[in-house]
């Protein structure tokens, strides 16, 4: 394992094991380094939206907009925070799990996402396999490192 991922903390660390591809989407499961737990993912599409789900539970990275809609709904309200401590301040003393050490039966990436801005994410994704870090300035982006990844 190379030396920089053996080091790799991020708070927001994501891991995603690829197990298969469908139709050239993307299938396998979600880890997060404060649970044990696999969320399996479906496609892509599904993966973005557990991930977003992850960092709005988190309330990290911070989003710079909100959701928007072509649909008539109520005005939007802010997640009810009270009694609730952001991730930044929470995890030094959280658990924590070694994800870096898990693989996908067909790839590993490793997502640090910095910043939600311009509805889109920018970030870091590390190659769990080869160890090579790759910076991402959006969400395409960031799937296009993974698919040119997969199919070395």
């Amino acid at each position: 394992m190379d030396k920089q991922l053996d080091s790799l903390y991020a708070i927001d660390l994501l891991g995603i094991l690829i197990s298969g591809r469908e139709e050239g989407d993307f299938q396998g499961e979600l880890v997060q380094q404060y649970s044990k737990d696999r969320i399996p993912f479906y496609g892509t599409l599904d993966l973005i939206k557990k991930m977003e789900s992850f960092y709005d539970e988190w309330d990290y990275p911070e989003a710079s907009s909100r959701e928007r809609s072509f649909r008539k709904r109520e005005k939007y309200s802010y997640p009810d925070r009270r009694g609730k401590k952001r991730l930044a301040d929470e995890a030094s003393h959280l658990e924590k799990f070694p994800i870096v050490e898990e693989r996908g039966s067909k790839g590993s990436f490793f997502v640090h996402t910095k910043f939600r801005q311009r509805t889109s994410w920018q970030g870091d994704v590390y190659h769990g396999e080869s160890g090579d870090a790759y910076s991402f300035s959006s969400v395409l982006h960031l799937f296009r490192i993974m698919e040119r990844e997969c199919a070395r």
